[in-house]
C-alpha cells in the first residue's frame, strides 16, 4: 500500500481552500439545504439522511463534482433536525466508506452522524447582547486552567449538574460555607478561564459518561463534547456550552479553549483519511508520521488542512464568542500556519489571548527549521509556555528532582540564578542574562504545574519526603510568590490554590473522578493558602507593576546583592524589592531605614508594620515598597 501524498491534489486543494461553504448551510429564504465536501480523489459521493441518530433506514442523494474536487448537493427542503453522513466510493476500491462531515457543527451521540441545524438558534437569552469584556493587558492577565468535569464532579462542589457545562454556570453553590465553582472563580480575581478540551472527543462514551478521559483525542473539531451535557437532545450540547461561556462572561471572566489541531484520534480510519487519502496527514514510507505520540499528525503546511483549522478557529470565535485559544503541541505546526493564525484571529479580535505548547511529543517529518518553537512566537501576538523557568523553580515535572524552591539553599548558584532571572524577566534579553526567547512578557506563559504530570502538592511531597505538611505549605506559598512576581502571564491549575492532590498520579488523563475531581473541602481546610494566592493576584492587578513595557523592564529591573534570590523593579517613582528565601533561617537586611520603606509582604502577612531589623522570613518572601527620587 502506498502512503505517498499525491501532488496532483495540491492544485485542487489551493482552489478549494478559497471556498466558504464547507459543511451544511441552511438557506431559509429558499427553503433549501446545501452540503459541500472536499473529496478530490473520490469517484462518487452521496449524502445519507437519517431521521434519528440510531435508525438504520436512510435516504441517499448523489452529489455532483465541481472542478476544485468538491462534491456539492442542494436539497430544496429545510432538513433541520435530520442526521446525515457522507458515502464515499473510489474507483480503486469496491468498498463504500461512510464518514461524518468533518465540518459538522452538531452531531448525534458519540459522533456517529452529523446533525443539520442552525447553531445560532441555540443561543441562551442575552448571549449576543452582552458586550465584549474590556481588554486586559498582559501584566494583569491571570489564567486559570480547569476541566469542565473535574471542577464540579465531586459531591462537595454543591453543584446540581456535577461535571457538566451547566455545573460551570451555577451560582450560589457552597461547601463548608465557602463558595465553589463559578463563584469561586469570580472570588479568585482571575481574568481568564482555560477550559481543557470541550471539542468533541472519542474516548468517553457520551451515553454513559464513562470511561473518564481528558479529551485530547479529537474527532469533530466544531462540535462540543457531548459527555458534558445534561441530556443528549438535538443541539443541547451547543446550548449548554454557550450557557457556561455566557455565565463566565457575566462574571467578567474571559474564556480560552484548549484546542487539539495537531492530530486526530483515528488514523487510517479517520474521516479525513477516507475523504482525501494521505492528504491531511504527514506520511512516511511506512505510514503516518507520529510527532503527536498519538498515532498521527496533521499536515498544517497544506492548504486544505490550514483551511480546516482556520475555519474551525473562526467558527468558535464567532459562534461561541470565546476569548482565546490554547494550542496543544503547537510545535507540530509549521511557522506559516502560526503566522496565519495570528494574522486572521487578531485582525478580528486584537485582545484575543493565544498561547500554546512550543514542542512536539515525538519525532516528526516536519523539518525542524519549519516548525513553530521557542522564540518563533516573537512579534506574532502569541505566547508560549516557558517550561525552563518552571523547572528552575520546582524541578522536572515528575519524580523527586528539585528546583530552587525545594533545594533549601537561600542563594542559588550562578547557573540557577541566570535561569531564575531569565524567567523573572519573561525570557527577554537584558543585561542580566543572555537568553532571548521573547520580545515582550505578553509572549510568555509561566506556570508551576498544568493538568499534565504531578500536581504541585504531590510534586512537593515526592521531592521532599522528609518534610512535614507545614513546611510544604510554606514552600507552596513561596512557589506562588515567585510565579506571581515574575513578568509574563501566570497560569494556575485548578485547585492548586487550596492544596489539591491527585494522590501522586503523574498522568491522570484516564484515572477517573476518584483521582481527578476537585475536592472542595480542601478550600476551608487550606483557606490561608487560598487567601494568600488571592492577595498575590490582587497585588499583581492593583499595582500594574508587571504591565511595564519591555524597555521599561530593562531599565527598571535590577538584581539585588543579597543572601537569597532578590531583585527590584522600578515603576515611575516607586520601587518594589522582592526577596525569596527557601532557606531554613531568616535573613537580616542591614542598613534598611524603616521610615523609608513600606512592607508589602512578610511571609503570609500583608502590609504589616515593619520590624527592626527587617528580615526575610525563612521559606518565605519579603516585598518592600519605597518611593524614589
Amino acid at each position: 500500500m502506498s502512503f505517498a501524498h499525491d501532488p496532483k491534489l495540491d492544485a485542487l486543494a489551493e482552489r478549494a481552500s478559497k471556498r466558504t461553504d464547507f459543511g451544511v448551510t441552511l438557506h431559509p429564504e429558499r427553503d433549501a439545504t446545501k452540503f459541500v465536501l472536499w473529496a478530490p480523489a473520490a469517484s462518487k459521493v452521496e449524502v445519507a439522511l437519517y431521521d434519528t441518530y440510531s435508525t438504520h433506514h436512510r435516504t441517499t442523494y448523489a452529489m455532483h463534482r465541481e472542478p476544485d474536487g468538491c462534491f456539492v448537493l442542494e436539497v430544496l427542503s429545510d432538513l433541520t433536525d435530520k442526521y446525515y453522513t457522507y458515502l464515499i466510493r473510489y474507483e480503486s476500491d469496491e468498498k463504500r466508506f461512510e464518514i461524518v462531515d468533518p465540518w459538522a457543527k452538531a452531531a448525534g451521540p458519540n459522533s456517529k452522524r452529523g446533525l443539520v441545524l442552525d447553531p445560532r438558534s441555540l443561543d441562551p437569552e442575552g448571549f449576543r447582547a452582552l458586550p465584549d469584556l474590556a481588554p486586559v493587558d498582559y501584566g494583569r492577565t491571570v489564567i486559570y486552567e480547569l476541566s469542565v468535569r473535574d471542577f464540579t464532579a465531586h459531591p462537595t462542589s454543591g453543584v446540581a449538574h456535577r461535571g457538566l457545562y451547566l455545573g460551570l454556570a451555577e451560582t450560589g453553590t457552597l461547601c463548608d460555607g465557602m463558595s465553589t465553582g463559578l463563584d469561586h472563580l469570580a472570588e479568585m480575581g482571575i481574568t481568564h478561564v482555560h477550559l481543557m478540551p470541550v471539542q468533541d472527543f472519542v474516548t468517553t462514551d457520551e451515553l454513559t459518561r464513562e470511561p473518564y478521559n481528558w479529551g485530547y483525542d479529537p474527532v469533530l473539531y466544531d462540535v462540543p463534547e457531548g459527555s458534558f451535557t445534561s441530556k443528549l437532545g438535538k443541539g443541547n450540547r451547543i446550548f449548554e456550552l454557550k450557557s457556561a461561556i455566557h455565565a463566565l462572561h457575566k462574571k467578567g471572566i474571559r474564556v480560552v479553549l484548549d484546542v487539539v489541531y495537531n492530530h486526530t484520534y483515528e488514523s487510517m480510519h479517520s474521516h479525513y483519511q477516507r475523504m482525501a487519502p494521505n492528504y491531511f496527514y504527514r506520511m512516511t514510507e511506512h505510514g503516518f508520521s507520529n510527532g503527536s505520540g498519538c498515532g498521527n499528525e496533521l499536515a498544517t503546511e497544506r492548504p486544505m488542512v490550514r483551511k480546516r483549522i482556520m475555519d474551525s478557529l473562526l467558527y468558535w470565535l464567532e459562534e461561541y464568542r470565546v476569548d482565546g485559544f490554547r494550542f496543544d503541541l503547537m510545535g507540530l505546526f509549521d511557522k506559516t500556519m502560526v503566522q496565519s493564525i495570528s494574522k486572521q484571529l487578531l485582525s478580528r479580535r486584537p485582545d484575543l489571548l493565544i498561547y500554546g505548547e512550543p514542542w512536539t511529543a515525538a519525532d516528526t517529518t516536519l523539518p525542524e527549521d519549519e516548525r513553530f518553537g521557542k522564540g518563533k512566537q516573537r512579534g506574532l501576538g502569541i505566547a508560549i509556555f516557558e517550561d525552563d523557568y518552571k523547572s528552575a523553580m520546582i524541578g522536572s515535572p515528575n519524580g523527586d528532582s528539585r528546583g530552587f524552591i525545594q533545594n533549601g539553599v537561600a542563594k542559588p548558584d550562578e547557573h540557577a540564578l541566570r535561569q531564575l532571572f531569565s524567567g523573572i524577566c519573561a525570557s527577554m534579553a537584558c543585561a542580566h542574562h543572555p537568553a532571548k526567547l521573547a520580545d515582550s512578557p505578553s509572549e510568555i506563559v509561566h506556570y508551576l504545574v498544568t493538568h499534565d504530570n504531578l500536581i504541585l502538592r504531590d510534586k512537593l511531597e515526592y521531592s521532599l519526603p522528609d518534610a512535614d505538611e507545614a513546611e510544604r505549605l510554606e514552600l507552596t506559598c513561596l512557589s506562588f510568590n515567585l510565579l506571581m512576581t515574575s513578568f509574563g502571564m501566570p497560569l494556575i491549575h485548578s485547585g492548586t490554590e487550596f492544596y489539591r492532590t491527585k494522590f501522586r498520579n503523574d498522568n491522570s488523563y484516564n484515572a477517573g473522578d476518584a483521582i481527578n475531581a476537585v475536592c472542595w473541602t480542601l478550600k476551608s481546610q487550606y483557606c490561608l493558602l487560598l487567601e494568600h494566592v488571592k492577595q498575590l493576584i490582587r497585588f499583581r492587578l492593583d499595582t500594574g507593576l508587571f504591565s511595564l513595557k519591555p524597555d521599561a523592564i530593562r531599565r527598571g529591573f535590577e538584581p539585588i546583592d543579597a543572601d537569597c534570590l532578590a531583585y527590584s523593579i522600578r515603576k515611575d517613582k516607586t520601587q518594589y524589592s522582592f526577596y525569596h528565601n527557601p532557606g531554613e533561617i531568616h535573613l537580616v537586611l542591614n542598613g534598611m531605614d524603616r521610615k523609608s520603606v513600606q512592607v508589602v509582604l512578610d511571609g503570609l502577612k500583608w502590609y504589616p508594620e515593619p520590624e527592626i531589623p527587617i528580615k526575610v522570613p525563612a521559606k518565605g518572601t519579603l516585598i518592600l515598597k519605597q518611593n524614589i527620587l
